[in-house]
Formats: structure tokens, sequence, C-alpha cells
């Protein structure tokens, strides 16, 4: 998946860097303004909530970080710092979402082939199905080729990510490799990293704050 994932990327990012959305931006065919005809156009919106989101997102952010990434980098050779803040970075972004969205993906594959369907918690949460209904009905050849139906339970494991809460599809993931002291203990390591991860970004904030308050004066 990493390698597929990675591939994908390298071949669509050119193609989505010149995506402007132009024909999406003329609106429905009925305003006469030349959009598609057959009512099968896509809706604009890419270039506002995404596109143009981040020019601004790094316009702004761009000379905050760059100050803060130029005065810890003070020093150290230019290759250093290419290695450190970019491409470090960009190995563990590919990595870790890579490893953790393909097991998302393939979990609620499962959830959905098995019938999860997510309306109640019994159709949620595997731990919680109907083990009679909930699962799958395989199709196997025993030794002498004689077919045969083997019914499998769905795992407890397995959980309909998609009808959970944004903030709980990590923490459910996380609890699917282990049983409640697995899960418990994996929340509280998360729940740490979350803390320190903003911890460290506002006092990254602070630092840069008081450098440009001060006009680049350290004492």
């Amino acid at each position: 998946v990493l390698t597929s994932s990675f591939g994908y990327y390298l071949w669509y990012l050119p193609k989505i860097s010149f995506h402007t959305d132009a024909w999406e931006e003329l609106g429905a065919a009925s305003l006469g303004q030349g959009g598609a005809p057959d009512g099968r156009g896509g809706a604009a919106g890419w270039m506002n909530g995404w596109t143009i989101f981040y020019w601004g997102w790094w316009i702004s952010w761009g000379p905050f970080v760059g100050t803060f990434l130029a005065r810890i980098s003070k020093g150290r050779k230019l290759g250093h710092f290419i290695i450190a803040t970019l491409i470090l970075p960009s190995i563990w972004s590919f990595v870790f979402l890579g490893i953790m969205g393909a097991a998302q993906i393939r979990m609620s594959n499962q959830a959905i082939s098995a019938g999860l369907d997510g309306t109640t918690i019994a159709t949620r949460y595997g731990s919680y199905a109907d083990k009679t209904a909930i699962g799958w009905t395989q199709s196997l050849e025993d030794d002498d080729g004689n077919p045969y139906t083997k019914w499998v339970p769905v795992p407890d494991s397995v959980t309909r990510l998609y009808w959970l809460g944004t903030e709980d599809v990590l923490f459910e993931h996380l609890s699917a490799y282990g049983g409640q002291g697995w899960a418990t203990f994996m929340t509280v390591i998360t729940l740490i990293c979350i803390v320190l991860y903003f911890i460290t970004s506002s006092d990254s904030a602070s630092f840069v704050v008081d450098i440009m308050a001060a006009n680049g004066v350290e004492e």
C-alpha cells in the first residue's frame, strides 16, 4: 500500500497542482455561463476549499515558521537543514498516513462486507454484533477438492469507522489491536503525544513572537 500510495501521489500531484476548477466555476448550465450542459460537471469548491485556503495558510505561516526554523538552524549546514525540515518529516508523513490509512480502509471494507451498517451500536462495533448474522460465508474446498461453505463471524476488532466521530476514529483503530488494557495504554500514550505537540507548537510560537517583538535582539 505504501508503494502504491506513494506512486499515486507522485502521479497525481502534478495534475492537481494545475487544477483550477476552470469549468466548475462556471456553475450549472442553466446559468448560461458555459457550464456542463449534461449536468454532470463537478461542483465548484476545490479552489476555495483547498487551493486558495492553503495559499492563505502558507502565506500567513511562511514567515512565522521560517523565522523559527532559521533561528534554531543557525550554524548548521544547508544539507542538514533540508533533511531535518523537509525530507524526514515528509517520509514520516508518508509512512504514518500510509500505514494507518490503509489499515482503516481495510477495517472499513471488512465492516461493510460483514454487514455492519453503522445504524446502531450492534451494527457499528464487531464486539456488539450478532455473530450469527454479521460475518462472511466463505466458499472453500477440502483436500479432495469438494466445495463447502464455512461461516466466519465478524471479529471483535472490526468497527464501522465511518459512523464514528472524527475524534474517535484513531482511538477505536488503536484499540482494535488488543484488549481493554492495550486500548487504555495506547489512549494515554496518544493523548500525551497530542499534549506535547500542542505544548511544543505553543512554545515555538511564543519564541518567534518574542523575537519579532524584540526586533531580533536576543537580550
